[in-house]
C-alpha cells in the first residue's frame, strides 16, 4: 500500500487579475488561507474543468489540502493526494500537476473579489492564473 503523495505550489497571486477577469486582493489573504485549509482536492472531466466543483461532487475528490500559507504576494498550498489511482496518474504524467482554486465570493467589484470562501483546489489543464 502506498502513502499519499503531496503536491504543492502557488494557488494564486494576490492583487492580480486572472484570465476570467477577476482577482483576489491582498485584503482577502486571510479569508483565502483560512477557507482553503481543510478544503478538498478534486479533478473534474476535461471538457468541464470546474463542473464537479459547482456540484461539490464527492466522487471527484482525490485528496485534501493539508497546508496553506502566504509567501510575499502569493498564496501557496500543499495537498495530499489520497486516491491511489489519482496518485499514479499524476506520477505517470497522465494528469496535469497544476491546479485552479474554486471559490465563492460575497461580491466582485472592479474585478476584485471580497468575502472569499475557497471551496477546493482542482487539477486543471489551463489554470486561470
Amino acid at each position: 500500500m502506498s502513502m499519499a503523495i503531496n503536491i504543492e505550489g502557488t494557488v494564486f497571486p494576490l492583487g492580480e487579475i486572472n484570465k476570467k477577469e477577476w482577482g483576489i486582493p491582498f485584503s482577502e489573504a486571510y479569508n483565502a488561507i483560512s477557507s482553503l485549509k481543510g478544503s478538498v482536492l478534486r479533478i473534474c472531466p476535461r471538457d468541464a474543468p470546474h463542473e464537479c466543483d459547482f456540484s461539490e461532487d464527492p466522487n471527484a475528490e482525490i485528496g485534501k489540502v493539508v497546508d496553506v500559507w502566504r509567501e510575499g504576494s502569493e498564496i501557496k498550498a500543499r495537498a495530499a493526494v489520497t486516491d491511489s489511482v489519482a496518485e499514479r496518474k499524476i506520477q505517470d504524467g497522465n494528469w496535469e500537476n497544476v491546479w485552479s482554486v474554486y471559490s465563492l465570493a460575497d461580491s466582485i467589484d472592479d474585478n476584485s473579489a471580497s468575502g472569499v470562501k475557497a471551496r477546493s483546489l482542482t487539477l486543471v489543464q489551463n489554470p486561470a492564473w
